[in-house]
């Protein structure tokens, strides 16, 4: 357990200081682009280059957070999935920014309340980057389904990510 935590302090330590040098480095592309003849390049490469910071970042805090599951239980409050939901298809239409993406909610509630944990907008943003990562298409179409289910006596809340090929 303890060595455990151990490598996982130092992952994260190692982590975020590599990811500050790269941030460091693009920070340096950006002020000298003025005089490179490949300006689009090296901005493409410079924002490609942040994308992976800010998923090496959120990495880490997913290392950490995992981490705090084994030791204590994450606390969970009273949440709207479909705000959840907005926020994370808001981040992969700015982060995919050269992608053509449509997207569609369907949900016959305007708000749909659910007990979560703080790794909820991270599994619905892996879900939707995967399905513009390794989606062939020029446009990306990704329409999300919400119903109600009861599953022995217990309200639950059914997702569905459809994403075209």
């Amino acid at each position: 357990y303890d060595t455990a935590n151990f490598y996982k302090d130092l992952f994260a330590h190692d982590m975020r200081n590599i990811l500050q040098i790269i941030g460091a480095s693009v920070d340096l592309i950006l002020n000298y682009s003025n005089i490179s003849e490949n300006l689009k390049d090296v901005k493409n490469i410079s924002t490609l280059i942040k994308r992976q910071i800010e998923r090496g970042s959120k990495l880490v805090s997913n290392v950490q957070i995992l981490s705090k599951l084994k030791e204590r239980e994450i606390s969970t409050k009273l949440k709207d999935i479909i705000e959840i939901l907005k926020n994370s298809i808001n981040f992969i239409k700015k982060a995919y920014n050269e992608k053509v993406i449509r997207t569609k909610l369907e949900s016959n509630k305007e708000k749909v309340l659910v007990r979560v944990n703080e790794l909820l907008q991270d599994a619905f943003e892996n879900i939707l980057i995967n399905a513009i990562k390794y989606n062939a298409q020029p446009k990306v179409e990704i329409i999300i389904s919400t119903s109600k289910e009861q599953l022995d006596t217990k309200p639950f809340v059914k997702l569905e990510f459809i994403i075209s090929i």
